[in-house]
């Protein structure tokens, strides 16, 4: 497999993929992607998450990757492949993901790992809801392709006819026939279908949509889920300093700026673009070009200069041996003309595995030179590949005239993003750059199948500057992880400033700002349940100026069999579940009042709950199990947003601008947006084993002391806070002290005891005899801590 070309012709041909109508499909570079696959089946699959390879050339790879057999493969190569082929179905624009699936049912290749991604990418697709409304045929076809046309709409019928493999709907007969068709159809789903998806609950639901009437003119989406090429900086106006942090900083240095601050911030820019990249284990020589022209002048000064040290400092971090060679000035004084054919003589003579020329592409000294040289080296018998990296100002240079060697393989730069797909380009003319290429490459698909960081999270670059995470609190299936941070003042909280006005009809609600100061951010999804009246919820966001009244046209209603309109009051308020806020995004702008119905429906049906569109079946009749956690998670102080996980995976994430905005919003975020998921994810409770023999707990009863005595007790309390310290660091929150103290007074275990057993004989004096005793409350009775003025420890 020849690496360069190959990378090359994934930057450069850009001929969408075609398929004729019965026909096979139509890609004029198909010999050249078998004969690579072929070669080398995994090589040739990371090649497509080199960043800078265009989606047409991803899509021929994830064609060719999924069409083809891996019999004889090792679990060593058919694991790299798998996340290859997820990255790539959920790193590609989804058209062209969908024209390679479809593209395999005109081959009729069906192997169990094409079988495999088919139904992960129709089922799990992260918006596989928008897709299906908008690509139904294409999507049947891929999945009947999959799983065959009769097994296919077998499983249709089993999840949308009258208890088909759902638990949650009716079967016609007794209660025996019931629970055989039940039986039957989860047999039937799990042996042809489930077992090929990661959620089995979700797939059952886009299944039944997917065979379900369809939505004419849906829009579908354009973007990926989860981008392959990061996120990379287009300047509308470039400047010498705008050309990525490691160059900027170099420029300030040229130019006379504070070394002593300087130096330390280019280091920790070099660290963090070089940070997770293994070492090239070759020797490289670096031809660097330090001529006059390299320094440029006006607006260009130090530009084109900085932006090639900045490639010499990253190879420098790279490569585990590096030789510079310069010609001109020097790097820190350029100046002259550039002799780059004798730099290559003097690179070579070094004995380098790799010469890598870097220049601005102008051959002041001998023009001409640099070429002949290059074309004589093969009759000299050097066999050294030899690469020309040409540092540019912008992407749009004109390099016509700036090309000292056509023969030599070359790719211009001009920001520090480049170099993502540079350093590959560069090293694959190496014979050990194929295990750098294959180590990055597999870290890369590692972090897009599993999506946990934060960059890959959010949608959008995010400062999060000043802000800190705290210790993470677990309630169930629920984790909360605190965020603190600065307070951004001038924000109106939910609660007390924002206010249902009125409603004007089924889907028209209009809120206030009765504040008369100060802004009023709509949280998302906001909603209000009142009796008697049909409730209603948000579908988008609004930012309400003082005393500003706005109508929200897009509002959907929540409760479909009741009548009534909302009255403007002031009342507590819920954000809608975790599982209906990615439906109610895609549904806004579209005025519909019954549009979320189904999706509750289908909810309620999933939860056991009767399969109507009434949100209050969980939010209201749950709502002594809901309203729990938020005591099992507390709300610590000075908390102004919160990550949420439900068992091990993201949830969500919420910054507000003031504590007593996330406060007033605390409810309503741990106890339904994000309670409902983790109570039907509640773990069931772990039966508590004892402390080992081997801690001091055990360690005393073994050696004769009293299980409940003092040495005995000492020893488990020992034990459990040296648990609760390693814990605290990960989640558990230390005892209070007053506890401790409480403890310390009574004078060992007996005294403890003891003092229990008075305090049980209070706790069953009647209430009567309590409330007769005024100016006293009822946790403070206690007689051990009555004369001291403050609470029982014990009455939280």
């Amino acid at each position: 497999m020849d690496t360069p070309t190959l990378l090359t012709h994934f930057r450069t041909h850009d001929v969408p993929l075609e398929l004729s109508r019965g026909g096979e499909p139509v890609w004029d570079d198909a010999e050249l992607h078998r004969n690579a696959r072929l070669s080398d089946p995994e090589g040739y699959a990371l090649l497509a998450l080199v960043p800078g390879a265009l989606p047409w050339q991803r899509a021929r790879v994830l064609l060719e990757t999924l069409a083809a057999s891996r019999d004889g493969l090792g679990e060593a190569t058919r694991a790299p492949l798998t996340k290859v082929t997820r990255a790539l179905m959920f790193g590609l624009p989804p058209a062209y993901a969908i024209t390679a699936l479809l593209a395999l049912r005109r081959l009729r290749a069906n192997h169990k790992h094409t079988t495999r991604a088919i139904v992960t990418f129709v089922l799990e697709h992260p918006d596989a809801d928008a897709l299906i409304e908008a690509r139904r045929p294409a999507l049947i076809d891929c999945f009947e392709h999959a799983l065959g046309k009769a097994t296919a709409r077998a499983c249709a019928r089993l999840v949308t006819e009258e208890g088909g493999g759902d638990p949650a709907r009716p079967v016609a007969g007794g209660d025996g026939d019931r629970q055989a068709g039940r039986d039957a159809g989860s047999a039937y789903l799990r042996r042809s279908l489930l077992r090929f998806t990661a959620d089995p609950a979700a797939a059952i639901v886009r299944l039944r949509a997917l065979y379900g009437p369809g939505t004419y003119g849906a829009p579908a989406p354009q973007e990926p889920p989860a981008p392959l090429d990061p996120v990379t900086e287009q300047p509308p106006i470039v400047t010498s300093t705008n050309r990525g942090d490691i160059a900027a900083t170099l420029v300030h240095l040229y130019r006379g700026g504070p070394a002593a601050e300087l130096r330390p911030a280019l280091a920790g820019y070099v660290a963090q673009a070089t940070r997770g990249l293994p070492r090239l284990a070759a020797n490289v020589a670096l031809v660097l070009d330090t001529s006059g022209s390299m320094r440029g002048y006006g607006d260009r000064e130090w530009a084109v200069m900085s932006q090639a040290m900045a490639l010499r400092l990253v190879l420098s971090e790279v490569c585990e041996r590096l030789t510079v060679v310069e010609t001109g000035g020097t790097a820190q004084a350029p100046a002259g003309s550039a002799d780059l054919a004798g730099a290559l003589l003097d690179a070579l003579g070094t004995g380098p595995e790799l010469v890598v020329i870097v220049t601005d592409g102008y051959e002041n000294h001998l023009p001409g030179d640099l070429a002949r040289v290059a074309a004589t080296l093969p009759r000299a018998g050097v066999t050294t590949p030899v690469v020309l990296c040409q540092a540019a100002f912008t992407r749009g240079d004109d390099l016509t005239l700036r090309d000292p060697a056509p023969e030599l393989p070359r790719r211009p730069f001009w920001h520090q993003d480049d170099f993502a797909a540079l350093l590959p380009w560069v090293f694959a003319h190496v014979g050990e750059g194929a295990e750098w290429i294959r180590t990055t490459m597999l870290t890369r698909a590692g972090r897009r199948t599993v999506m946990n960081s934060l960059t890959t999270i959010l949608p959008a670059p995010l400062d999060l500057g000043g802000y800190r995470a705290g210790t993470p609190q677990r309630a169930g299936a629920l984790t909360m992880v605190p965020v603190h941070g600065p307070v951004r003042p001038g924000i109106v909280p939910p609660r007390s400033g924002l206010k249902l006005k009125r409603v004007v009809g089924y889907g028209q609600v209009e809120l206030a700002n009765g504040a008369r100061e100060g802004v009023a951010i709509v949280p998302l999804h906001l909603g209000y349940i009142q009796d008697a009246a049909q409730n209603h919820a948000l579908c988008s966001s609004a930012l309400l100026g003082a005393g500003q009244t706005r109508r929200f046209d897009d509002a959907c209603c929540v409760q479909a069999g009741q009548g009534g309109y909302l009255e403007g009051r002031d009342q507590w308020f819920f954000v809608l579940p975790l599982e209906l806020r990615a439906r109610a995004m895609r549904l806004r702008g579209r005025h519909d009042y019954a549009k979320l119905w189904p999706d509750i429906s289908e909810l309620n049906r999933a939860y056991g709950l009767p399969s109507r569109g009434h949100l209050e079946q969980i939010l209201s009749r749950k709502r002594a199990v809901l309203t729990q956690f938020q005591s099992r998670l507390e709300l610590m102080p000075g908390q102004l947003g919160a990550l949420f996980f439900v068992g091990e995976r993201f949830a969500g994430w919420s910054w507000r601008p003031t504590r007593r905005y996330f406060a007033e919003m605390w409810m309503a975020l741990v106890c339904f947006a994000y309670g409902v998921a983790a109570w039907q994810a509640e773990p069931e409770r772990a039966v508590a084993e004892p402390y080992e023999g081997g801690e001091p707990g055990g360690a005393a009863c073994r050696a004769g002391a009293r299980p409940g005595g003092t040495a005995g007790r000492g020893g488990l309390l020992a034990a459990r806070a040296r648990r609760r310290g390693a814990a605290g660091r990960g989640g558990a929150l230390p005892r209070p002290a007053a506890v401790h103290a409480h403890r310390r007074r009574a004078g060992g275990a007996g005294g403890h005891r003891a003092r229990a057993a008075r305090l049980r004989l209070r706790l069953r004096r009647p209430i009567k005899a309590v409330a007769a005793r005024p100016g006293r409350r009822l946790n403070d009775q206690c007689g051990n801590c009555a004369g001291r003025g403050g609470r029982h420890p014990h009455s939280r």
